[in-house]
């Protein structure tokens, strides 16, 4: 719960000079992504059936935002090889990659705010859309017959998401 004012905020009241080109916000924010440690970072238009129809509390939700940014978070291959699915190495890794996952979308998305655009960050903790979706939109894998899950081509499952949703172009 610690990252979770992290997630929505004040949005600056003018908007940042030289930042409505889309191509090059795209480059920076994914540039930015990898820097604070993503795996791969894509973009996407959020279709409306992304968005979930209610909050946990039963609150109706609109879509709010046009855009995603969403963030694979690697779990590690060594300590993944280690793991049954079930132990204290997958719960740590796990939990590691949704911590870093909402504090990169998080950051990012308070530096959109600072720059003039609405933007909110969903991690696991609460979300208003559906990662996988987003995930096979942003063309960071397809879906899985696992499950309710999407694999990608070079971390295969050992992932974890977290997005950014904007109306920054």
């Amino acid at each position: 719960w610690a990252i979770k004012p992290l997630q929505d905020g004040q949005v600056a009241s003018i908007m940042a000079p030289f930042s409505e080109n889309a191509d090059e916000n795209t480059k920076a924010l994914k540039a930015l992504s990898h820097y604070m440690g993503s795996a791969i970072t894509g973009v996407c238009e959020i279709p409306e059936y992304a968005w979930y129809s209610h909050d946990k509390r039963g609150k109706s939700i609109e879509p709010y935002h046009k855009y995603a940014l969403v963030v694979l978070i690697d779990q590690g291959y060594e300590t993944f090889l280690g793991a049954s699915g079930n132990d204290w190495i997958s719960g740590s890794q796990s939990m590691r990659a949704y911590l870093k996952g909402g504090e990169v979308v998080g950051v990012m998305a308070e530096m959109i705010r600072k720059m003039g655009y609405g933007a909110r960050a969903h991690s696991n903790l609460d979300s208003d859309v559906l990662h996988v979706p987003l995930v096979l939109h942003a063309g960071l894998g397809e879906q899985s017959r696992i499950g309710e899950s999407a694999i990608n081509p070079f971390l295969g499952m050992r992932f974890k998401t977290a997005v950014l949703t904007t109306n920054m172009p």
